[in-house]
């Protein structure tokens, strides 16, 4: 199963790195903007794609989403 991480401002890009390392194709979209030049290189580095809403359509449901949040 693929696997979309959607916030990347409160800890997406450790938890798609993460589950890149174990072995996941790991996908991100990121949703507010915030992404910085060196966590675009740190998804680069584990192969982890940045991806638009347009890229969802390709998935055909196979999609686990993750989206962390602060409580």
């Amino acid at each position: 199963m693929n696997t979309l991480v959607i916030d990347l401002t409160h800890g997406g890009v450790k938890i798609a790195v993460s589950l890149a390392k174990k072995g996941d194709n790991v996908y991100c979209y990121d949703i507010y903007n915030t992404l910085k030049d060196i966590e675009k290189r740190m998804l680069d580095v584990y192969n982890i794609e940045l991806i638009q809403l347009d890229d969802l359509k390709k998935f055909n449901d196979d999609l686990k989403v993750i989206y962390p949040i602060h409580l």
